[in-house]
C-alpha cells in the first residue's frame, strides 16, 4: 500500500497499527526470536539466582521440564513413515550382531553406527528397533542423547522407561536402581546421537550399563569416529564386561546411490497411483544433487510434492545456493537443505522458522507444537483438519 497524503486524525479515529495486517505478519515472523531471547534471559536470571543463593537443585522448574523431554526415553518411529532405502545389508548385519547367541557371546556388546549428519543413522536404528526379530530382548529402550551429554539424565530416562513412571533420584540411588532393574534382564538400549568424546565420561556410561544380563546389546549412533574409539578403551573394556564389537563389525554408513535418493523423493512426492513418468528424468537429476543424503532427499521430496510441474522441478534442479560457508560436509548439507527451504510454502516456512525458539536436541510434543503454530496464526483450522501440519 502506498500513502500519497496524510491528514491528522483524532486519536479515537486513527487505526491502531497493532492490528494492521502487515504488522500482524511481522509479529508472526519475529515472535520466535523474541521468545528465544526471553527464554535466554530467564535462564540467565535463574543461574544468577542459584549462584547468589548457593542453590543447586536436582531439577529446577524451568530446566527440569525441558530436560525431561530432551532426554525422554521414547521412540516415535518418524523415520519409518517413508521407509528405509538402500540400507538392507547394514540392517541385516546389525540384527545378526544383536541375535548372536548368549552362550557364544557372554559380553554386553556395543554396536556403533557411524556416519555424517543426515546420512540415515537414526532411521537405520529405528528400522532395527522396530523389527520383530529383536523382540527376543526382555526390554528395549530408546534414548535421545544429543550433543549435551548428561549421564544422570540418560540413566533417569532408562529407568523411567523400565518403570513407566517419573522419578527423581540422586546419583547413588540411580545407580542402585539401574543395577537392580537391569541385572536380571537381557536388554537392548539405543543411545541415539552420542557426541561425548571424554573417555572418563564414557567409562562412567559403561559402568552404569554393565549390569545387564549376558547377551545384552547397546546400539550407539554417532557422527564422530572418536566416540567409537573412546568406547573401545578403558577398564571395563579390558575386563571384557562391556565392549564394542570388533572394528570389522562397526557400521560405517556411506552416502546413498542417486537411485536410492530418487526412490526416497518419489515416496515423498507421489502417491502409489500417481503417474510421474513426465517428471522422472528431472527428478533423477534433482536426486543427483542430494549428495547421497537421505535427509536432503526427504526434504526435497516433501517440497516437490506440492509443486508437481516440470517447470517448478526444473527451477529446483537449476537453483544454486551459496551460504558463504567454508568448504566441507556441513556447508554442502546446509546448502542442499536450504534449497528445499526456498521452495517451501509460506506457511511451512513460518512453522519451520518457529522451531528456532527451541534448543538444539529438544524433543517436541507434536500436538503441542501444532497448537502453538495455530495460536500464532501460522496455520488455520482447515490446514489442521487436512492433517497437513502433522505431515510437516
Amino acid at each position: 500500500m502506498c500513502w500519497t497524503s496524510w491528514t491528522p486524525m483524532s486519536s479515537s479515529a486513527r487505526p491502531n497499527p497493532r492490528f494492521s495486517r502487515n504488522n500482524q505478519f511481522l509479529q508472526r515472523i519475529t515472535m520466535p526470536h523474541k521468545m528465544k531471547k526471553v527464554t535466554k534471559k530467564i535462564d540467565e536470571i535463574e543461574k544468577e539466582g542459584r549462584r547468589r543463593l548457593s542453590l543447586v537443585p536436582l531439577e529446577s522448574r524451568g530446566e527440569g521440564n525441558r530436560n525431561n523431554e530432551t532426554f525422554a526415553a521414547n521412540w516415535n518411529g518418524h523415520g519409518m513413515k517413508t521407509g528405509m532405502v538402500g540400507r538392507g545389508v547394514e540392517k541385516e548385519k546389525i540384527i545378526s550382531l544383536l541375535l548372536t547367541s548368549e552362550e557364544a557371546n557372554k559380553d554386553i556388546s556395543i554396536i556403533p553406527v557411524v556416519g555424517l549428519g543426515g546420512i540415515g543413522k537414526t532411521t537405520l536404528a529405528e528400522s532395527v528397533f522396530a523389527d520383530k526379530r529383536v523382540g527376543v530382548f526382555d526390554i528395549s529402550i530408546w534414548v535421545n542423547v544429543s550433543k549435551q551429554f548428561d549421564l544422570h539424565k540418560i540413566g533417569s530416562a532408562i529407568l523411567r522407561s523400565i518403570m513407566n513412571s517419573t522419578i527423581n533420584l540422586d546419583n547413588c540411588d540411580l545407580q542402585f536402581h539401574l543395577k537392580k532393574e537391569l541385572s536380571t534382564r537381557r536388554y537392548l538400549i539405543v543411545l541415539d546421537d552420542l557426541w561425548e568424546e571424554d573417555g572418563d565420561n564414557l567409562e562412567r556410561l559403561k559402568e552404569m550399563l554393565q549390569h545387564g544380563h549376558k547377551g545384552s546389546r547397546i546400539i550407539v549412533t554417532t557422527r564422530n569416529l572418536r566416540v567409537v574409539q573412546q568406547l573401545r578403551t578403558g577398564f571395563l573394556t579390558n575386563e571384557r564386561k562391556i565392549v564394542p564389537v570388533p572394528e570389522s563389525d562397526i557400521i560405517d554408513l556411506g552416502v546413498l546411490e542417486p537411485g536410492d535418493c530418487w526412490e526416497l523423493i518419489k515416496r515423498r512426492a507421489f502417491g502409489p497411483d500417481d503417474d510421474h513418468s513426465g517428471l522422472e528424468e528431472i527428478g533423477k537429476q534433482i536426486a543427483a544433487k542430494c549428495g547421497g543424503l537421505p535427509l536432503v532427499a526427504n526434504a526435497l521430496g516433501q517440497v516437490m510434492s506440492d509443486i508437481k510441474t516440470a517447470g517448478a522441478w526444473e527451477d529446483i534442479r537449476d537453483t544454486k545456493v551459496d551460504l558463504g560457508l567454508r568448504e566441507g560436509h556441513q556447508k554442502e548439507t546446509l546448502e542442499r537443505l536450504m534449497l528445499s527451504y526456498y521452495y517451501m510454502k509460506l506457511e511451512f516456512k513460518m512453522c519451520f522458522t518457529y522451531l528456532a525458539a527451541f534448543p538444539k536436541g529438544f524433543v517436541m510434543d507434536r500436538n503441542r507444537l501444532i497448537q502453538q503454530w495455530n495460536a500464532l496464526g501460522y496455520i488455520c483450522p482447515a490446514t489442521m483438519a487436512k492433517g497437513v501440519s502433522t505431515t510437516f
